[in-house]
Parts: C-alpha cells; sequence; structure tokens
C-alpha cells in the first residue's frame, strides 16, 4: 500500500514536471541535489543523532520511506520551483510556493499515519516548519544555478 502511494506521487509529479518544464536540466539537477542535502542532514539529525523518528523495521515500509525521502520530496519541491518560476507575479510565486510546501507537509504527514515511521519526540507540527526552510533554500539556491548557466553561455560565445 505504502509503495504504491508512493509511485503513484512520484508518477504524477514526474508528469507535472516534464509537461511543465520551465528549468533546464542544469537548474533542476542542483536544486534536486540541495534539496536532497538538506533533507538527508535532517534525518540524519533527527533520526540519528536526536532521536525523534524511528523509522519501520520491515524491508518493505523502510523502501517506501527510502524512496519517498530520495526521490519523491526532491520531486515535489523541483516540481514546485519549475510552477513558481514559470510565473512573473510575486503573488502567484508566493502562492505556489505555500501551496508546494503544504503539499508536501501533508505527504509528510501521511507518512507518519501510514506508519511508515514513528515520532517518538517529533511534534508534527515541525513538519512544516522543517519543509519551509528545506524549500526556501532550495528555491533560494534556485536564480544561482540560472545565472551559473547564463554566465556559461556567455562566455563560451
Amino acid at each position: 500500500m505504502a509503495i504504491l502511494f508512493v509511485a503513484s506521487l512520484l508518477l504524477l509529479f514526474g508528469v507535472i514536471l516534464y509537461l511543465r518544464q520551465q528549468l533546464t536540466i542544469f537548474e533542476i539537477a542542483g536544486c534536486w541535489l540541495v534539496s536532497l542535502l538538506f533533507i538527508h542532514i535532517w534525518l540524519d539529525i533527527s533520526g540519528e543523532n536526536l532521536q525523534l523518528i524511528q523509522h519501520a523495521r520491515t524491508i518493505p515500509l523502510f523502501a517506501a520511506v527510502s524512496i519517498s525521502k530520495a526521490f519523491l520530496f526532491p520531486l515535489m519541491i523541483v516540481t514546485f520551483i519549475n510552477l513558481a518560476v514559470a510565473h512573473t507575479r510575486v503573488w502567484q510565486k508566493v502562492g505556489l510556493s505555500m501551496i508546494g510546501i503544504i503539499t508536501i507537509s501533508i505527504c509528510d504527514i501521511l507518512h507518519y499515519h501510514l506508519h511508515l515511521f514513528y515520532a517518538t519526540g517529533w511534534r508534527i507540527q515541525w513538519t512544516f516548519g522543517i519543509w519551509t526552510f528545506i524549500f526556501c533554500v532550495t528555491l533560494s539556491v534556485q536564480p544561482l544555478f540560472y545565472s551559473l548557466l547564463h554566465k556559461e553561455k556567455q562566455s563560451s560565445l
């Protein structure tokens, strides 16, 4: 059940990203890696060091968590950044960013309710703050990748 949930969301956000692609491959890869880095750091600190989260002990559930943390959540972040970059007005960008943060947070809370991890000392309300931080950091790094790409194009001419 959990693996089907993760696979269906991967397919949905992959199709949205493919159909509405505004970012270049370099920007997508850069945002993906930055978000993956912060997700991995967050998992290590909260799970291993502070022991706020315990992952499921069965292999299929742990595989679902691993796939969603390595592929689903970065894909969701990159998709919503891609949609936000496509719009020119600030309120549209902020609105899409808020929708993205809420969607990612709800997906993480669904992981909790599907018993993919157990919150031993973690408060579920903190999820919104963590995903807001990860999304904002990734969104703020995206113009850096854009400027690096266009600087490289201008220097090669």
